[in-house]
């Protein structure tokens, strides 16, 4: 039965008593088939979180746990690319509003792409990154606007990544930003949060 693929994730959504759906758990887990079938039976998606009866697929996928974090939050922090995309393809237009949620840290899903293993954090920071839009109209070398963010620390997803030693994903935002020279509210740049000589040559250039 069709079903069965989301069940797992309503009884552990249920049971975890973290205010998380079972959206949220079959993100984290990269299971597409759950994710998908979440989508479109949203009253299933919704189970063991803190959605009313009736809720839509919009309100489903902004769904949020205890700590503020949405379902795509937790795709992103797991590095689970596969539960990710199938989220912003339901999400369809408003993909756009999904990746620059933030939850009670402050965190954006790109920042939680910098906590997720280096070798599937990047591939997901990439796809996140497509939906933001040029800092100017018309501009395209300038960094997009979102890339800015920070969390309640002052840090961006490049310090974190740098922090990591993630050198893909540093990489990755490079390409973006083009040079990063932000402090965090310790007073660190990201190229002295660095654990390599590559990363630090990279993010101080």
């Amino acid at each position: 039965m069709a079903g069965d693929a989301l069940a797992p994730f309503e009884a552990a959504a249920r049971a975890g008593g973290a205010g998380n759906t079972a959206l949220h758990m079959a993100a984290h887990a990269g299971d597409v088939a759950a994710v998908r079938l979440a989508a479109r039976f949203p009253e299933r998606g919704r189970s063991g979180g803190r959605l009313a009866e009736g809720a839509d697929l919009g309100m489903l996928l902004r769904a949020r746990n205890s700590h503020g974090d949405t379902p795509l939050m937790f795709a992103c922090t797991s590095g689970s690319l596969g539960g990710a995309a199938a989220l912003l393809r339901a999400a369809g237009n408003a993909g756009a509003a999904l990746v620059s949620e933030r939850n009670e840290e402050g965190m954006t899903p790109l920042i939680c792409c910098a906590l997720a293993p280096e070798a599937t954090g990047a591939h997901c920071a990439k796809m996140i990154l497509s939906f933001f839009a040029p800092r100017e109209a018309g501009d395209a070398a300038a960094a997009p606007a979102d890339m800015d963010l920070v969390d309640r620390h002052g840090n961006t997803a490049m310090h974190y990544a740098a922090r990591a030693g993630n050198v893909a994903l540093v990489r990755l935002l490079l390409g973006v930003v083009g040079g990063v020279g932000a402090s965090g509210r310790g007073g660190g740049s990201p190229a002295q949060r660095c654990r390599s000589p590559f990363l630090v040559n990279a993010a101080g250039r």
